[in-house]
């Protein structure tokens, strides 16, 4: 019996039901999610939506770097609600807490070209139960650095395998990105902006683990199938681990402990953002071969 741990990209966010969790961190009152081309949108037109870790109602400022310069625009007040969202894989069906915006849309003048990253630099926060960020006022956000997407692996049978603990969405069922906007939907418009200093090669990267811990097998249970628990880490600007939490559960409680205490006990060093340390999102991902 073996259990090995690996670090990968994360799309969606949140705590799992019915597993272990900490309080989750937040380094803004609010994230906004990939900028995704509408596809009959003339190459210009980007939905997206505003995520946090609970409900709350959210004004916010958005910086934006395209292949072709630097893009700013505004979010009016706009609600963050929660929803159980159902996921399943081959192994188990969970249920994970989301809370996100309606979909919107963003117009960028056509010279603009792709949406290379994009993040909230300010965000006034209302309604938020959670985090207190209610309290604070107009909170300044730092840029996030890249989440971490894992290179070639020294295994490729093992991630081949991973393929069965690919979480799909069951329900609700997830928004069309691809919608071209109704009357009623919220259309904002990018206006150029001034590019931000820094003078470094690569002025964003991906936080490191520095010394990964593999989680032990658990004392007095066996399985006969192998199992994955996804862990999401929250690291500082600092490289400290801020937080962890269970974000996609294996079915069994002692394996999901298990691996939460190994992403706990490793150490991590900070990504970049605009050439500064900046803090970052991780998923530690363990897998138990029986």
């Amino acid at each position: 019996m073996k259990a090995r741990f690996f670090l990968a990209f994360l799309v969606a966010l949140g705590a799992a039901c019915g597993a272990r969790a900490l309080a989750v961190a937040e380094f803004c009152p609010a994230r906004i999610g990939p900028a995704h081309v509408v596809k009959d949108g003339g190459g210009s037109l980007f939905s997206t939506t505003l995520n946090a870790e609970g409900p709350r109602s959210i004004t916010a400022d958005v910086e934006v770097q395209t292949e072709n310069g630097w893009y700013a625009f505004s979010i009016p007040t706009m609600a963050i609600v929660q929803q159980p969202v159902k996921y399943a894989t081959s192994q188990v069906t969970f249920t994970r807490n989301e809370s996100s915006s309606a979909l919107f849309y963003v117009r960028f003048p056509d010279e603009a070209g792709k949406v290379l990253r994009w993040w909230v630099t300010d965000a006034v926060s209302s309604g938020d139960a959670l985090m207190g960020w209610d309290q604070k006022g107009k909170v300044q956000c730092p840029p996030y650095s890249p989440a971490f997407i894992p290179g070639a692996a020294p295994d490729p049978a093992v991630l081949k395998r991973y393929q069965a603990f690919v979480a799909q969405r069951v329900s609700p069922p997830a928004p069309d990105y691809d919608r071209m906007p109704s009357p009623s939907d919220v259309v904002l418009t990018a206006t150029r902006a001034v590019a931000p200093s820094f003078s470094c090669a690569k002025p964003f990267s991906s936080s490191s683990v520095l010394h990964p811990v593999a989680p032990n097998w658990p004392l007095g249970y066996t399985t006969s199938v192998e199992l994955e628990t996804l862990i999401e880490v929250a690291v500082g600007a600092d490289g400290s681990l801020v937080d962890a939490w269970v974000i996609q559960p294996s079915g069994v409680r002692a394996f999901d402990d298990a691996a939460l205490d190994a992403a706990r006990l490793s150490t991590y060093a900070a990504g970049r953002a605009l050439c500064a340390p900046a803090p970052g999102i991780y998923l530690f991902r363990a897998l138990f071969n029986p």
